[in-house]
């Protein structure tokens, strides 16, 4: 007898992709019908389909997290995330790190160094080359970071 995804289980799936009327999204999306979905919602579905589930929940997760940094994005730059706003926060926060590093203050440096950090990651390749025309100034952790990050995009 093989293992089952229990109903509960599959209940949760379903809700947390499509919401309270989850059972036609679902079994479009695995290729079965609407009654055999409503039929594993009562006795639960077959084993077999569990890493379709988990990779549609990977693949929303993935787009939920887009959208959260859509949203952070906007919070930092305004409702237009164009190459200068950009730029001018990147630039304000750099300077902020240039200044706590002239003066000293170690925390401050931290601070603004893990500030821009977070910045760069949350943008993309594109948004990222807007803000490193002079890559002199940016700390050393940030640039092999931000390298990395357009390696890698540019590899997907």
């Amino acid at each position: 007898m093989s293992n089952l995804i229990t109903p509960d289980a599959l209940n949760a799936v379903g809700e947390a992709l499509y919401g309270p009327r989850w059972q036609s999204g679902l079994a479009g999306d695995l290729d079965v019908a609407v009654r055999t979905m409503q039929r594993w919602a009562k006795s639960g579905a077959p084993d077999s389909v569990r890493d379709e589930l988990k990779a549609l929940l990977v693949k929303r997760g993935a787009d939920v997290a887009k959208l959260v940094r859509g949203f952070e994005m906007r919070e930092l730059f305004g409702n237009e995330v164009t190459p200068q706003n950009i730029r001018s926060v990147y630039d304000d926060v750099e300077q902020m790190y240039l200044s706590a590093k002239a003066d000293g203050d170690r925390e401050e440096v931290r601070h603004w160094d893990d500030t821009m950090q977070k910045l760069l990651t949350e943008m993309s390749a594109e948004q990222r080359s807007w803000c490193l025309d002079d890559l002199a100034e940016v700390p050393e952790s940030v640039r092999k970071e931000l390298w990395s990050a357009i390696q890698k995009q540019e590899n997907d």
